[in-house]
């Protein structure tokens, strides 16, 4: 995290195509968004974001937001 000053607060999983993000798991499946990362669903581990990634089966990104000071950082 040399260029990144801020704390990690989860992984999350993002739609590049449509510009969404997962936003919360649903008895149907998953609820995707075009909304601000921090409203995204977070993980606490990258194999959690995996996991869905991979049930999932769209071309999905996991990305890591991090909080610093009054804003957030997201890093693919």
């Amino acid at each position: 995290m040399s260029e990144l000053s801020g704390k990690l607060i989860g992984y999350i999983v993002y739609l590049e195509e449509s510009d969404e993000f997962l936003i919360k798991r649903s008895k149907d499946g998953y609820l995707w968004g075009k909304s601000k990362p921090e409203l995204a669903m977070r993980f606490a581990t990258e194999n959690q974001a995996k996991y869905v990634v991979k049930k999932h089966g769209k071309n999905a990104v996991i990305g890591m937001l991090y909080e610093s000071e009054n804003r957030y950082i997201l890093k693919y």
